[in-house]
């Protein structure tokens, strides 16, 4: 049509599809980053989500065309200001969190369960928070590491440990408003360095500090800006010392 051609690049494929070692993943990988090759060929400019993501295109791809990082963001007006009481009133009030939560240290994830976002550092975090009786660790959503969390919070007996499903969009600012503290963690993969997730942004929406499970992009946003703390992924006693400092702070 000889249209300027922006192509957006929100995720990179093979590298996320291979990085888990799925069957076939070395074919997966060859052939994919061909098909990629020519992908990058074909747009008049190409849009990245992050700074890191740039680099690791220009550099691994080296297309002859300008490679423009930019944020995905949120809208802000969907998130109207709530204080943190007022927040778990209503939550509690509709049935969506129990009462016992009303006055805990709440740290929130909310998002799918999956390898890539490696909820389960949350959930060991919560085995050894077990003695803290203030502090709660509050994951909501759906995916295939739910059944696994349930089954780790089961056998530990992980009182401090609620898991609750999905909820409806229009109560996503007062449960992020709810919370004491959110957590982004991310899978330990090199290629998830690139990588800003939606919900950092619906938090910071929210004004909530934030805990990242990361590295790179994610963790120097969170880092520079004083938006919150960052660990390793599966350093699982420094999260728990966090937690518990953050509480205490």
């Amino acid at each position: 049509t000889k249209s300027f051609f922006i192509y957006e690049v929100s995720a990179f494929w093979p590298e996320e599809l291979v990085a888990f070692r799925v069957n076939f993943y070395f074919i997966l990988l060859h052939v994919g980053k061909f098909f990629v090759k020519i992908v990058y060929v074909l747009p008049d400019m190409i849009i990245v989500i992050s700074e890191l993501a740039g680099e690791y295109v220009n550099k691994t791809y080296k297309p002859k065309v300008l490679v423009y990082p930019l944020a995905i963001g949120v809208e802000p007006s969907r998130y109207q200001s709530r204080s943190k009481e007022s927040s778990r009133k209503e939550l509690i009030e509709k049935k969506i969190l129990p009462y016992c939560l009303h006055d805990k240290f709440i740290v929130l994830y909310s998002g799918i369960l999956t390898r890539v976002t490696s909820v389960d550092n949350l959930v060991f975090a919560a085995t050894k928070l077990k003695d803290e009786p203030s502090i709660a660790i509050l994951i909501i959503g759906e995916g295939e590491e739910k059944e696994k969390i349930d089954k780790i919070r089961s056998e530990n007996k992980l009182s401090n440990l609620f898991l609750l499903p999905f909820q409806a969009s229009t109560n996503v600012s007062s449960i992020i408003s709810a919370a004491d503290v959110c957590v982004v963690p991310l899978a330990k993969q090199s290629i998830y360095e690139t990588t800003v997730p939606t919900k950092f942004y619906d938090y910071l929406a929210c004004n909530k500090p934030q805990i990242g499970i990361c590295r790179g992009e994610l963790a120097k946003l969170i880092n520079c800006n004083n938006i919150g703390v960052t660990v390793k992924n599966g350093d699982i006693d420094n999260l728990a010392e966090v937690i518990v400092s953050l509480k205490n702070s």
